[in-house]
């Protein structure tokens, strides 16, 4: 079978949906089948690239369009790209912004469909539109209902034989639409390196924040309860900001810091390669997010600690939501995110971590998105 991947950017390490879409097609190329991608709105580069990527240690023929060049060109490009290659398959990687810096892809779809018309189309997709506060303005709401109108314009021109995304919400929102939606969980961009022994110190309990840390009142409380029991049980406590950006991480290792337990308990590792970046995860006890449980399921970071078999404590809920709410489709999954700050419920969310990883692994995903489309 030949896929032929589309996003928006694929520069290594600068793109989350680049880095997941290069990932797949690596893994996809493993399972035997052939593949290439084809990147529409690089805004990593100012002319066009074409040869090969490497991810995962596999070889990805790409085709890199800047943004920069008109929708004309972009265009041709692509389509010269999709006649060369022939694929089975053309599998969009959608993320609003991905294709414009507002958000607004007016006519995607239908330059899309006008491309090539041997192939079957598949889209996931990564985010939807803007949500609505209570306290939105109107240029708020009016991009919301833009951003529906066109994802809905989008889906109606493509035609796609199979939909997936990998948050709950996003799937009841877009079977509103009238549309099937298969479930595809998100798997990690970091690789899992294995370690020769358990990296885990018995006598310190380190919980970790991942690149887009942040500080806000239930994290406070959290850390707090979680401190006072940690401490209470005789061990020490170590907080760590891995990789992110420098000036922002301490600024929210100052706050954490503020707490009586975590004073001088707070420390920023800077960027980390893959190799490093995934001992320092197994050597944790538990992750810590700020994203709201409803949004879990999209969360690169949450992916990355669970693929490691590290539970995740995500005290944020966003108010239209309930607490009972966690942003993935399986028990298992769900199981290991830590609602409390409970040792006992780290625990079991630690054993539910290790059965969970295997749920979004790359291969297993991988193997979903085929038997899917075949089917």
């Amino acid at each position: 079978m030949r896929t032929l991947f589309i996003c928006g950017s694929i520069e290594n390490g600068r793109d989350g949906v680049g880095d997941y879409t290069c990932r797949l097609a690596a893994e996809v190329s493993r399972q035997g089948h052939k593949v290439t991608i084809a990147a529409l709105s690089d805004r990593y580069i100012t002319d066009k690239f074409i040869g090969v990527q490497v991810s995962d240690g596999i070889d990805i023929r790409v085709l890199r369009i800047p943004v920069s060049f008109k929708d004309q060109m972009r265009f041709k490009l692509l389509k010269e790209w999709i006649y060369e290659f022939e694929p089975d398959w053309l599998s969009l990687q959608f993320v609003p912004y991905g294709f414009h810096k507002n958000g607004l892809s007016v006519g995607l779809g239908h330059k899309l469909k006008n491309l090539y018309s041997k192939g079957r189309w598949h889209i996931m997709f990564h985010e939807l539109w803007v949500g609505v506060e209570v306290d939105s303005n109107w240029k708020r709401k009016l991009l919301s209902r833009a951003q529906r109108f066109l994802v809905n314009s989008m889906i109606r021109y493509i035609n796609p034989a199979v939909i997936h995304t990998q948050l709950p919400e996003y799937k009841l929102q877009l079977e509103k639409l009238n549309r099937k939606v298969n479930k595809l969980p998100l798997f990690s961009n970091i690789s899992v390196v294995k370690t020769a022994k358990n990296n885990v110190e018995k006598s310190v309990f380190r919980i970790a924040f991942f690149s887009q840390a942040e500080y806000t009142e239930p994290i406070r409380v959290f850390l707090t309860n979680i401190a006072e029991q940690v401490l209470a049980n005789g061990m020490e406590i170590e907080v760590l900001l891995i990789s992110g950006e420098k000036k922002h991480m301490r600024t929210v290792a100052e706050n954490i810091e503020k707490i009586d337990q975590l004073t001088n308990k707070v420390r920023c590792t800077g960027f980390l390669k893959n190799e490093e970046l995934s001992k320092t995860i197994q050597s944790c006890n538990m992750g810590i997010t700020p994203v709201p449980r409803h949004g879990l399921g999209k969360s690169g970071s949450v992916a990355a600690f669970i693929t490691h078999g590290i539970p995740v404590a995500a005290p944020n809920v966003h108010f239209r939501f309930s607490e009972s709410e966690i942003g993935f489709f399986t028990d298992t999954l769900c199981s290991s995110i830590i609602l409390n700050p409970n040792l006992d419920e780290i625990e079991n969310a630690a054993k539910a971590a290790v059965l969970a990883k295997g749920e979004i692994e790359l291969r297993a995903i991988a193997m979903t998105f085929f038997s899917d489309i075949n089917n």
